[in-house]
């Protein structure tokens, strides 16, 4: 949607429904409207899920990898993960690698062009590097956390889709990860099964961090839209790639 039909939907309901004058529940109604313009934008110019240059910041020190791709060529997002890739450059044993390829295409469905990728591009010091052992253990505490039977086909093939569309997760502390799930229960007002659909529907929210990704983003919305916590959490779980918008470049310009 161009941003002068944006205007125009904006300036229109602007016109006919000030916010000071709405009852509350026009005013969540109102806000879940905005925010579906916003899910078509985002649609339509570049994928949140993945990007061209994500720029890391590990121990202060800003990296980039251009090894993912979107549909947006100039688009460079900022994520903060302190050290995130665990091992960077340490572990380069080949019978290592080849372990942890032989494991997460065995296991988790990892085709050869992807692991290829990983190979090839500034992934090699991610989960391919890790230590044997480390990426099932990962996986382990993503299975229990999420509360993923073994025997539960449907569930199971959610876990390894979200590892095949974000392996950067497979290299995450699972203290870190456990924090950000802590997190979203708490502020989302979900249970085990939400959060387990919220993550895996998008897992780049995984990568993201609560001080400076999640909780500002969160607080900005539901400030912007007049939302109360519970039509907060149901529009995150109706469009999970907000979570992983940049207010400043995303969102504020959409909606001033």
């Amino acid at each position: 949607m161009p941003k002068s039909r944006l205007s125009s939907t904006l300036n229109f309901f602007s016109k006919f429904a000030p916010l000071g004058s709405m009852p509350r529940n026009c005013v969540a109604i109102l806000g879940h409207v905005l925010v579906g313009i916003i899910a078509c934008i985002i649609s339509t110019h570049h994928k949140v899920q993945s990007f061209n240059h994500v720029v890391v910041v590990r121990d202060g020190v800003e990296r980039y990898n251009n090894s993912y791709r979107s549909t947006s060529p100039r688009r460079r997002t900022r994520v903060v993960c302190n050290s995130v890739r665990t091992g960077w450059g340490t572990r380069t044993d080949e019978a290592v690698i080849e372990y942890n390829k032989k494991y997460m295409r065995d296991e988790l469905g990892f085709t050869d062009r992807i692991l290829d990728g990983l190979s090839s591009g500034t992934d090699r010091g991610c989960c391919l590097t890790l230590d044997i052992g480390v990426v099932e253990e990962r996986v382990t505490f993503l299975r229990e956390r999420l509360d993923i039977t073994e025997g539960d086909d449907e569930l199971m093939e959610g876990l390894r889709r979200m590892a095949r569309r974000q392996p950067t997760v497979l290299a995450l502390f699972p203290e870190k990860m456990g924090r950000k799930f802590d997190y979203l229960e708490t502020r989302l007002l979900l249970d085990r099964s939400s959060l387990r659909k919220l993550i895996v529907r998008h897992p780049p929210i995984v990568i993201c961090d609560v001080d400076a990704n999640l909780e500002p983003t969160l607080n900005w919305l539901q400030q912007r839209l007049g939302l109360d916590d519970a039509s907060l959490s149901k529009m995150i779980q109706k469009m999970p790639p907000l979570l992983t918008c940049n207010v400043a470049d995303n969102l504020e310009p959409t909606l001033n």
